[in-house]
């Protein structure tokens, strides 16, 4: 375990101790504590756990909302990566002269217009360890 951190939230001094960085701590509390005032200057609540519980709110919809966005990017790259499958390279000549790649299929003409988020699938996959 690392030394106690000294933090202050909403005007209250708090010691943590834990095997997080001690920097990483300070950054959660200042994260913290913003939230707690803007909820307070918002609400004009004086209500410290008042304040606590709605800053905790929303935060945790904070982390839902990107966990569901999240969700919403691994679908769309498991749907991606399925229809790639229909894809293939075969040779197309013309005169002797290969041309290069054919659709197989009128679904992948909807797929290529989210070609543009390819750099963000390819992040994503990166992360998900399944890029090939």
């Amino acid at each position: 375990m690392s030394a106690p951190v000294k933090v202050q939230i909403f005007g209250q001094v708090y010691s943590i101790q834990g095997e997080l960085d001690g920097k990483y701590v300070q950054k959660l509390a200042k994260y913290v504590d913003e939230k707690m005032h803007d909820i307070a200057d918002v609400t004009k609540t004086v209500d410290t756990q008042k304040v606590a519980v709605l800053a905790a709110l929303a935060i945790a919809d904070e982390l839902h909302s990107m966990q569901r966005d999240r969700g919403d990017h691994e679908e769309l790259l498991r749907a991606v990566t399925y229809k790639r499958h229909e894809f293939h390279y075969r040779p197309q000549t013309r005169k002797g002269i290969c041309s290069g790649w054919s659709w197989t299929s009128p679904i992948l003409m909807r797929v290529a217009s989210f070609l543009p988020f390819i750099s963000s699938i390819r992040h994503l996959q990166a992360a998900a360890g399944t890029e090939e």
